[in-house]
């Protein structure tokens, strides 16, 4: 009983700074377990599965608590309680001694005779209204109902091999050795998918450069740029630098790659990764935020030979990771003007037949195909690459063996559309353009 109650009462006090949604969610998180260094493993991965499904799951288990009549209760106190009754098979005698017992016992009748007929779309998969309008409007309803409950369940765990270290069975040995099960990814060739999470940052693989975390939807984006060892090769928003070290594995490290970013302090982040990855071929430049220009850099005019703009965007993709995103307000005019910008901006560096790669995590059509139509309407100079990827290409072939839709689109337009209903990765958009 003890046990119950304290792990309430972590889930009640997370949550409450969760729903400020001042910072990500997993940030927060891990914020609170360094605040709880005695926590166990264990414990720690209890209160993040039950503190996870009640952000994704906020608006159902919010709905419900109201449907039930209990009132007066902060949001922090009856979504957990909701939440663990409803899909932990927790009891009322498990609330004892903590704030829900005066509400528990009602919430718990009316749970055990409710049905989700009782819910509205959007209620049942928990769905902003922004949302839910922007994507009824691209689905079918059994195509959205197949895609909202699949960004309702928790994402796997995706690395990425580092082929300039070790091998995709080399990692999966080491990993085996760790007792950590593990499969090779079926669509990119250098990913390998984690069945459970651990801390995979301790083995000396990881420490040594011999992988990285990567979403395997992510690792298919630097495949489609496709760039060549002793390119020139721009990562226009590096970020973080994930796709950064993927362009420099494709580079064989072999060749100048330009890292761009508008915040300095990511950029200076990213030296720390490309030491342990031994990658020596990255600059780094920062971006003027205002004007989209790469500071120092006017010699990069018309020079690149492949161009990756991974553009800022409502994330709609990575809810499965990154729940907390949808309970922001997305101002997606400002979004598309934005990308439009970057866009813009960077198609100036990249040189005649060179390649031009847009790239979202976002599901939704505003930011991905009706921004390409809209560069393209002014761009008379690009076009959609035609045949840029072998049907041949290990990656085609996995492609096809998943869905030849998508082949067809990837070797017939450039065009990458990535669902986790159906290619189970997160949510990605990247159209691969060529210069005349």
């Amino acid at each position: 009983m003890r046990y119950s109650r304290t792990r309430y009462l972590q889930a009640v006090e997370l949550l409450g700074e969760i729903f400020e949604f001042a910072e990500p969610t997993e940030r927060v998180v891990e914020k609170y377990f360094r605040r709880h260094r005695k926590m166990g493993a264990k414990d720690r991965r209890s209160l993040a599965n039950i503190v996870y499904l009640c952000v994704r799951r906020k608006l159902e288990l919010q709905t419900l608590v109201e449907l039930s009549g209990v009132s007066g209760v902060v949001a922090s106190e009856a979504i957990p309680a909701c939440g663990l009754l409803r899909y932990f098979e927790w009891q009322p005698e498990d609330f004892l001694e903590t704030a829900a017992a005066e509400f528990i016992e009602v919430l718990h009748h009316f749970l055990q005779g409710v049905t989700d007929d009782i819910l509205t779309f959007p209620q049942k998969f928990s769905l902003p209204e922004w949302l839910f309008q922007a994507l009824k409007n691209q689905y079918s309803e059994a195509e959205l109902q197949s895609l909202c409950l699949a960004l309702l369940q928790p994402a796997q765990v995706d690395i990425r091999v580092n082929s300039q270290i070790n091998s995709r069975n080399d990692v999966l040995r080491i990993l085996e050795l760790a007792k950590i099960e593990a499969t090779p990814t079926p669509l990119a060739t250098s990913g390998v998918r984690v069945q459970k999470r651990g801390p995979l940052q301790n083995l000396k693989s990881f420490r040594a450069g011999g992988f990285e975390f990567q979403d395997e939807g992510s690792q298919l984006i630097g495949w489609l740029a496709d760039p060549k060892p002793g390119q020139m090769v721009v990562d226009y928003c590096a970020g973080a630098g994930g796709k950064t070290l993927h362009l420099a594995e494709l580079m064989q490290n072999k060749g100048r790659l330009i890292a761009c970013d508008v915040y300095a302090n990511r950029l200076e982040r990213l030296a720390v990764r490309l030491t342990r990855s031994r990658v020596s071929i990255v600059e780094t430049l920062l971006v003027d935020a205002e004007t989209g220009t790469a500071m120092t850099a006017p010699e990069l005019l018309g020079q690149a030979d492949c161009v990756l703009v991974d553009a800022p965007c409502s994330g709609v993709g990575t809810l499965r990771r990154n729940a907390g995103l949808k309970w922001i307000g997305q101002d997606l005019d400002e979004l598309v003007a934005v990308q439009l910008q970057i866009l813009a901006h960077a198609a100036t560096l990249v040189k005649p037949g060179g390649v031009l790669v847009y790239a979202t995590c976002s599901l939704l059509e505003a930011e991905n195909q009706q921004v390409i139509n809209a560069f393209l309407k002014t761009r008379d100079d690009f076009h959609r690459s035609e045949h840029g990827r072998s049907r041949l290409d290990p990656e085609m072939v996995n492609i096809s063996a998943i869905d030849s839709s998508l082949a067809n689109s990837i070797y017939e337009y450039g065009e990458l559309v990535l669902r986790p209903d159906i290619h189970g990765t997160d949510g990605f958009y990247a159209q691969r353009l060529v210069k005349r």
